[in-house]
């Protein structure tokens, strides 16, 4: 009680964080205790429970909470969006389903034994059972209790149990049995008597309302007499006292008694019941709409029915909610409501609608709201609002765009300026999703005049922050900047958490394409607190993915790989299909640079794929990209070129640069794949030239140094040079995979015989490729080494540039000769048989002696002195080979210990 009020959102957010909310309540029961919980009946539940339950189940599978869940098959089919949402929940849990099948001729005989209490089977009478009944347990228990209430089942002075025809029968035929169980349920219920009959109505009535007190009101039979009645009731197993009331003892039962009374006395029950429920408990609106409708007093039912949806929605139980606004929708005839109530309705259950992403109920709902309206151009602005909105998350941006401008006509014709100013956002938004960008600032920036003249900070903040969103996108970071801080102090000032959260994640953008990738990871981390504490999953999300793109641009793959993971888990779980294609396509691109596994990569691009063509989202140039990638690495080159071409328009089309420079760097690759180097220079200009434009300055890097390649492949050493200079020089932080910028600079040394600076440049850029690769697992490790060209090229390159080197036993310097050695008269000593920069010196033998002057001198500074034989096996060369090579040497002037070798005096 003590706890703040939870920060508002918009109903479909808050929803999900209720979702959320539950999920966590019952991880943390289980975490305190072990929990069981029992759920009956599960065929009567309503579709917003199946749904918790069906976000609940995959949540709790490693917790400590067991949930055992029955329904009846046969009823949850009657109901097809029960059944629906029954199966979702079955494959959203990984638990054991349990079918309760019939009851053999076995076990049968075994129920009436236990029943009965018998000391031995009947097989017989058990066998007739089991015919009639066909294994149903509640038959057989029903038979059981109209043959003993007919006296056809009777116990004698010993308390065995007979049948008037134990004595005579050889099968039992004799048993006068209903065929099904309804006749049998209904032959019980006929020797009741009048107020026994009229409880078990009003009880079938009530349901679970039925307590003592309702069921006083709505029989008006005297209390003593109820009693009594109720007793009989129970004792007859046809209801069932709990702590709260009586319920039946079988739902079957309720069904036969329920469908038995006719309609007169059904419809008086239920007033009765209506009036009685209504005095004693107000609150309970679900049940008071179904008890006055039921009683055709529709006003009543009108007003209640829209109390149980308002009610409902306001627990996020939105699919409750719909059903009741449906059902005050369809008494709206029978109480005569008036248009203007009619509207006032249909608003709710729209606004209802939207969370429930039902769009084409709320196209039609609008269409008879404008009707409605007659006129009324306050209404119709409200209508047109709303329809704009429906049409951008349809993606039918162009009837948006007249839908907004038809509502600030409206709403500049009655001078409803604050009306007007959301109008202008929601055209904002629609053209900026379609790349207007300089229409949709104008119509942003109107939003905010209009605020700030009425003095209305929270629609100046939302223009704020969606001009900022929207100049961040065509890559004006200064003004989206100043425009972002606006935003922020505006949300501050009103505590708006949500729209600070929000603000806070589009700044950390910005310091992320401009190469602060430190203050960018600060402000994701403030902004995801944020979002976690309010229970704001779509921030969440958003935050989750755009900070795991950080941790990617600096090399921490790992880490980025399970932000975008978790990412895609929340965006899933509340149904954001554009969410999830944006981080599938990221997550896609990361399996195939970083991981090489391009089969992974290709399922996560081509889902990507379909969502987007789900919800007509015309992103899909990063999905499409990354499929071109994968092609040409797989050496289908022509599908490569297609689908970087379509990659390419689809980032054209978008004016998304940072697709437009990662398609064309894409097409300057396979061309060089294909050996077509002009071609490539001719892609990477126009992604330089792109990044300039954009202020994309940290991918410039990149091209610089597929430009140096590109420039080798036509033989323009000293150009390659110079472009890969130019590459290494703007290393630094936020440059993506500066590892192989480091490799294109040793390729373009080593071509110009640079040596020792290409023994450098591959050493270090073996180092960042290690220190990149480190955050991952070591399977995935292993992967990425093994199926990455390039990370395989630089791994052998490095390698080739690493001196060979053997370990030998040899004799000490000091250990004398003329004798065997002892074991302490050796040492071991590593020799560097050949190094990188052996290959500088020509010649054949003038290497070879190089080599074995090295291995000399290596040994005197391990404490050995080798004999010609050790040194002839290091070099694998013979013998008299190496005695001439140390000839050679010691006539040259240089000393040439060997173990045996005496020195001659002049």
């Amino acid at each position: 009680p003590d706890l703040p009020p939870p920060i508002p959102l918009e109903p479909g957010q808050e929803q999900a964080r209720f979702l959320e909310a539950l999920a966590r309540t019952f991880q943390g029961l289980a975490q305190i205790a072990p929990h069981l919980l029992i759920l009956e009946d599960l065929h009567w539940a309503d579709e917003d429970t199946l749904a918790a339950l069906t976000y609940l189940a995959p949540h709790l599978e490693e917790s400590r909470l067991l949930i055992i869940a029955s329904h009846r098959r046969e009823e949850a089919w009657e109901a097809p969006h029960r059944w629906q949402a029954l199966q979702a929940l079955d494959q959203a849990t990984g638990g054991r389903r349990l079918l309760l099948r019939r009851l053999s001729r076995e076990e049968t005989t075994e129920l009436i034994q236990r029943s009965l209490g018998l000391t031995a089977t009947a097989p017989l009478f058990s066998e007739r059972i089991h015919q009639e009944s066909e294994g149903n347990p509640l038959f057989v228990l029903e038979i059981l209790r109209t043959l003993h209430g007919e006296e056809l089942l009777y116990r004698d002075e010993t308390g065995a149990w007979h049948t008037p025809w134990d004595e005579t029968t050889t099968d039992y035929a004799e048993i006068p049995l209903p065929p099904t169980i309804e006749q049998v349920i209904r032959r019980r219920l006929a020797r009741l008597d009048d107020d026994a009959r009229t409880a078990l109505d009003a009880a079938a009535v009530l349901e679970q309302d039925a307590t003592f007190r309702l069921l006083l009101s709505t029989t008006r039979i005297p209390q003593r007499r109820l009693l009594a009645a109720l007793d009989e009731l129970r004792q007859r197993h046809l209801l069932v006292e709990t702590p709260a009331g009586y319920r039946f003892s079988h739902g079957k039962v309720h069904q036969v008694v329920y469908t038995g009374m006719d309609e007169e006395t059904r419809r008086h029950l239920h007033r009765r019941a209506a009036l009685a429920l209504e005095a004693a408990a107000p609150r309970q609106t679900m049940a008071l709409a179904f008890h006055f409708e039921r009683g055709e007093m529709w006003a009543e039912a009108l007003q209640y029915h829209r109390q149980a949806a308002e009610r409902a929605a306001a627990v996020h139980a939105h699919a409750v909610a719909a059903r009741h606004y449906e059902r005050s929708l369809a008494l709206a005839d029978r109480v005569g409501l008036s248009d203007e109530e009619r509207f006032n309705l249909l608003s709710a259950y729209e606004t209802t609608l939207s969370v429930l992403g039902r769009r084409s109920d709320q196209m039609a709902h609008l269409e008879t709201m404008a009707r409605l309206a007659h006129g009324d151009l306050r209404r119709l602005t409200d209508v047109h609002s709303r329809r704009a909105w429906v049409l951008v998350q349809t993606s039918r941006y162009r009837e948006a765009e007249e839908a907004a401008l038809e509502a600030i006509r409206l709403a500049q014709e009655i001078g409803d300026q604050q009306a007007e100013a959301r109008a202008h956002i929601v055209l904002g938004t629609a053209l900026g999703i379609q790349g207007k960008r300089e229409r949709a600032a104008e119509h942003l920036q109107a939003a905010i005049e209009i605020g700030s003249h009425l003095d209305d900070p929270m629609v100046e903040a939302d223009a704020y922050a969606l001009l900022a969103s929207l100049l961040l996108t065509a890559n004006e970071h200064g003004p989206a900047r100043r425009h972002a801080e606006t935003a922020l102090r505006r949300y501050e000032a009103l505590d708006h958490r949500k729209g600070v959260a929000g603000i806070l994640s589009t700044l950390g953008r910005i310091d992320a394409l401009e190469g602060d990738l430190s203050q960018a990871e600060a402000y994701y981390r403030r902004s995801l607190e944020i979002c976690r504490a309010i229970g704001y999953r779509h921030g969440e999300a958003r935050n989750l993915t755009n900070w795991g793109l950080i941790l990617i641009e600096q090399g921490r793959i790992g880490q980025g790989l399970h932000l975008y993971r978790e990412a895609l888990q929340v965006y899933q779980s509340i149904g954001d299909s554009r969410g999830e294609a944006l981080v599938m396509g990221n997550l896609a691109d990361l399996y195939h640079r970083f991981l090489g596994d391009d089969d992974q990569a290709v399922r996560y691009a081509r889902a990507a794929l379909q969502r987007c063509e789900a919800i007509r989202n015309p992103d899909r140039g990063d999905a499409l990209v990354t499929l071109g990638r994968v092609a040409c690495r797989r050496g289908e080159y022509d599908e490569a070129r297609a689908l970087l071409e379509e990659g390419l328009a689809a980032a054209q089309a978008m004016r998304k640069r940072y697709g437009e420079v990662e398609a064309y760097r894409a097409l300057a690759a396979l061309a060089l794949t294909q050996s077509r180097p002009e071609a490539a220079l001719e892609c990477l200009e126009r992604a330089e030239d792109l990044c300039q434009q954009a202020g994309l300055a940290p991918l410039v890097a990149n091209l610089l140094a597929k430009k140096g390649l590109a420039l080798l492949a036509l033989n323009r050493r000293e150009e390659a040079l110079e472009a890969t200079g130019q590459a290494m020089a703007r290393l630094g932080p936020g440059v993506s995979q500066g590892y192989l910028i480091l490799y294109a600079h040793y390729q373009v040394l080593t071509a110009l015989g640079r040596s020792q600076e290409a023994r450098e440049a591959i050493a270090q850029a073996h180092r960042m490729l290690m220190e990149v690769l480190q955050s991952l697992s070591p399977e995935e490790r292993e992967m990425s080494l093994e199926r990455v060209p390039e990370h395989q090229a630089i791994v052998a390159a490095w390698r080739a540039a690493q001196p060979r080197r053997l370990t030998f036993r040899l004799p000490r310097a000091d250990a004398p000769t003329g004798r065997p050695l002892y074991e302490d008269e050796w040492v071991e000593v590593t020799w560097t048989v050949a190094a990188p920069e052996d290959e500088m010196i020509r010649g054949k033998v003038a290497r070879r002696r190089h080599r074995l002057l090295r291995l000399l001198h290596e040994a005197i500074a391990q404490g050995a002195t080798p004999t010609v034989g050790h040194l002839a096996e290091a070099l694998q060369v013979g013998v008299r080979t190496v005695k001439r090579d140390l000839a050679a040497l010691r006539a040259a002037g240089h000393a040439t210990p060997t173990r045996g070798h005496v020195k001659r005096g002049m």
